[in-house]
């Protein structure tokens, strides 16, 4: 399996905690520079789109590029602040492709209850394999097919919403069809979700400065309105009747789609190098981090 990373050139101190991670693994992997928003030729933000996220979402297709151009049958996307459980080679040695002819299998978690179908009898030994059925967000470990590389290449040449709405919301307007799976329990996570060393500059997303950015000018062209008690009686009864249109079309699906609500968990433990490296990269509370390489919350991810 080819396995690819996605690291800005700007971040040698991401690559290395990534590198740390993946020579203890044992696991060889080719390093991808990814596109920099901050450099000219990416396309201008827009209200609901910064360009550093339209910069991620096109790195990442980069890699799916380079992987049609090589002979793997599979490819593992990392970004470069994913930590990876150390019960991840041996899945990696036994991985033999993506059940029921799935075109994505999510190896992350962002510990969040995510609706999904019952498990699935997999080859995947120790694990469970489930059709996801609601938004669970999160580009920071996936395994493609080259046949779902190949479309998405072909039919992804612009983004208008971040890469991970467009994989992974099935219920976003822009939603690009696949049957995409979770791994259960996952094998890796983002580190700003590592509860003890979230505060770590490794872990700063790269797109936050841009989202904020972008939430402030969405909130200024679209400023809350100031409603009357009759209008916001009449809003709170439209939020229950979709509610409740909601449930209906759920329980109209189960016969023919069953689906439940599942907590999605880390397995394993934290390699005690990316521990060392994470613990030693904090955030300052004036933007400067500690330890080689941090930048501070100015740090971003591609």
């Amino acid at each position: 399996m080819l396995v690819q990373l996605v690291n800005l050139e700007r971040r040698p101190d991401r690559l290395a905690f990534m590198r740390r991670q993946l020579d203890d693994l044992g696991i060889a992997f080719q390093r991808l520079e990814a596109i920099d928003g901050t450099e000219a030729g990416v396309e201008p933000a827009t209200p609901g789109f910064s360009g550093a996220e339209r910069a991620c979402a096109f790195s990442h297709r980069l890699a799916w590029e380079r992987f049609l151009a090589s002979g793997a049958p599979h490819c593992l996307v990392l970004e470069d602040d994913v930590i990876l459980s150390p019960l991840l080679p041996a899945f990696l040695a036994g991985f033999a492709g993506i059940p029921h002819d799935g075109d994505i299998l999510r190896l992350e978690t962002q510990l969040v209850r995510t609706r999904l179908g019952p498990p699935l009898a997999s080859p995947l030994a120790g694990y469970e394999a489930h059709r996801v059925h609601s938004v669970h967000t999160g580009c920071g470990a996936y395994i493609l097919t080259r046949a779902f590389a190949a479309r998405a290449v072909r039919d992804l040449i612009r983004f208008d919403a971040p890469l991970d709405y467009v994989l992974f919301d099935p219920d976003w307007p822009g939603f690009y069809p696949s049957r995409f799976f979770q791994l259960r329990p996952a094998l890796c996570i983002q580190a700003n979700l590592h509860e003890p060393t979230r505060d770590a500059a490794i872990g700063v997303s790269n797109l936050q400065p841009a989202r904020e950015v972008r939430f402030a000018i969405a909130s200024r062209l679209n400023p809350k309105p100031k409603r009357t008690f009759a209008e916001k009686c009449v809003r709170e009864v439209g939020r229950w009747v979709r509610r409740i249109r909601a449930f209906a079309g759920r329980a109209w699906d189960f016969p023919t789609r069953p689906s439940f609500w599942y907590d999605v968990p880390f397995a394993g433990a934290v390699l005690p190098s990316a521990l060392t490296m994470l613990s030693g990269s904090r955030v300052e509370p004036d933007g400067a981090g500690q330890g080689p390489g941090a930048r501070g919350r100015d740090a971003q991810r591609p």
